[in-house]
């Protein structure tokens, strides 16, 4: 029979009676675990509501029954939980889903930011953040001589369905005049840009956790530094979780550099990814 349930395939046990006939007890649907998690046969919460006597004397071909039992399967479904990583000392990890019965993610992810420049020194570069098969390029460098970090931008696609894909902003670049402010960093859909420090003061880091480029140190000695670039941004489904082994790793955002004698620039931001499960 159909379900109302897009993850569940319902199937029903077919009985010969007679007309008139009591129908034998202990009918048990089960559900159709082909494609999906294995489970046990077990219901867990749900319960079989309603049962249905169903005249076959319209069906064509060779049936050889006079009634078939049907099912209405209710209970209450589970809410999506959530499970967020951020930047912890580098490295691989591995995506563990929250509890049993996952059929399907959610995943929404970006590389780290670029720094910003200070005073004839370059910024550096964020790092990409990856998950499964799938990738986030970093956010570059903001650079000392007027030009701001490129944002990151990739073509990767994994496995699974891609809901969208957002290059990074590219951090602004600065005036050689003085008393020029820093320029400002990129920044993806989870917002986040460093400001641009005023002559004579640091540039501000990227709001920690977004994948966006730190801003330029204030003017010194006549130069100012460029904005570093965000991290690339990407949303996609995957099914079946908990049948993998899933790796991932979150980009560092790249580091603020000093002139000496002059103002910091700001810090790219670290990148993250947040995991939405959904269950039958």
């Amino acid at each position: 029979m159909a379900s109302t349930n897009p993850f569940l395939t319902l199937y029903s046990t077919v009985q010969t009676n007679l007309v008139g006939s009591t129908i034998t007890t202990g009918f048990i649907p089960y559900i159709s675990t082909a494609g999906r998690q294995t489970y046990s046969n077990t219901l867990s919460t749900l319960t079989v509501s309603t049962l249905t006597a169903v005249s076959l004397s319209s069906v064509t071909g060779n049936v050889n029954c006079s009634t078939v039992v049907t099912s209405t399967i209710s209970g209450a479904s589970k809410e999506p939980t959530v499970q967020r990583f951020i930047y912890t000392n580098g490295g691989s990890y591995t995506y563990v889903p929250t509890a049993g019965g996952v059929v399907r993610i959610k995943v929404r992810m970006c590389g780290a930011g670029g720094s910003g420049a200070s005073y004839l020194y370059h910024g550096n570069p964020g790092a990409a953040t990856t998950f499964a098969s799938w990738s986030c390029a970093r956010g570059e460098a903001g650079l000392h001589d007027n030009q701001g970090g490129a944002g990151g931008n990739s073509s990767n696609t994994g496995t699974g369905t891609l809901i969208i894909r957002i290059p990074g902003g590219s951090g602004s670049g600065f005036q050689n005049t003085t008393g020029i402010n820093g320029g400002v960093g990129g920044c993806n859909p989870f917002g986040g840009a460093g400001g641009g420090g005023a002559p004579g003061y640091n540039g501000r880091d990227g709001a920690p956790n977004t994948g966006a480029g730190g801003g330029g140190a204030g003017n010194y000695a006549g130069n100012a530094g460029s904005g570093g670039g965000a991290g690339e941004y990407l949303e996609f489904y995957l099914s079946r979780p908990s049948d993998y082994s899933i790796s991932y790793s979150v980009g560092a955002g790249g580091a603020g550099v000093l002139y000496p004698g002059g103002q910091y620039s700001g810090s790219g931001a670290n990148g993250i990814i947040i995991v939405e499960e959904f269950y039958i």
